[in-house]
């Protein structure tokens, strides 16, 4: 992620990986069959900075998840991490996972313990309410949660391509044709996502764009924004709470 061809030859010496989109989990499954280490997912979006930090250090510190030495340990997490993007558990559910990742019983076998009450959250029938995020599965989930926990704001997962259901909420919206999808967005209070989905929204639906290169190539390049930027993850939360004040406000 944003590292050099030098930097990438050293991900076999990391004590643990952390996952920030579903591109990298392949990447970060092989290190763990093949090194030993450990994975933890999600991506560091404003407050979830500090849980998966510290997910990531009790992950690196587990015995049976040890890693092979040899890189400068990373000065917030205090462990040696690889990120991997697009070109986790406290309890070291992890470890076991990645040997049979088929075994992984459910969708919260996969994240960190500590995200899985904001994960949670809209799943007591409070979707129509939610607003609705399209996006590649674990940043739009994590921006979710993220925004859980910022406010207090539901949001509802809307994954475009066929996805490994185990990593998702079960209220997410998976694969959904393009009738679906309209529909959907009918009961939403707000849509973010690529710019490309504009033309499926109601004409009155807030639009908060989330440009996408894997969605609209260059185009909206001007407009991308680096939720892991703290400064451009609080824009997002002015902008939105701009279009749709939360109610107990």
């Amino acid at each position: 992620m944003d590292c050099t061809y030098e930097e990438l030859c050293t991900a076999a010496a990391a004590d643990a990986s952390l996952v920030v989109s579903y591109g990298g989990l392949g990447a970060a499954r092989v290190l763990q069959e093949r090194f030993g280490i450990p994975y933890v997912i999600g991506a560091p979006i404003g407050p979830l900075k500090a849980p998966l930090a510290a997910a990531l250090r009790e992950t690196a510190r587990h015995p049976s998840c040890r890693a092979q030495s040899g890189a400068s340990a990373n000065a917030s997490t205090g462990v040696r991490a690889a990120a991997f993007a697009e070109p986790g558990a406290s309890d070291f559910r992890q470890a076991a996972l990645l040997r049979e990742p088929s075994a992984a019983r459910s969708w919260e076998d996969m994240w960190p313990e500590a995200l899985l009450p904001l994960l949670r959250a809209d799943s007591d029938g409070s979707s129509v309410s939610a607003v609705r995020i399209v996006g590649e599965s674990i940043l739009a989930a994590s921006l979710a949660a993220a925004l859980q926990a910022a406010g207090g704001r539901h949001a509802r997962l809307i994954v475009p391509v066929s996805h490994e259901r185990c990593l998702l909420p079960p209220d997410a919206c998976v694969f959904p044709t393009e009738t679906a999808l309209t529909a959907e967005l009918a009961h939403s209070p707000a849509l973010l996502a690529d710019p490309l989905y504009r033309a499926l929204c109601p004409p009155d639906l807030p639009f908060l764009p989330l440009p996408h290169t894997a969605c609209s190539g260059r185009i909206y390049e001007a407009q991308q924004r680096d939720l892991l930027d703290d400064d451009a993850f609080s824009a997002l939360l002015r902008e939105l709470q701009q279009n749709v004040p939360l109610q107990n406000d």
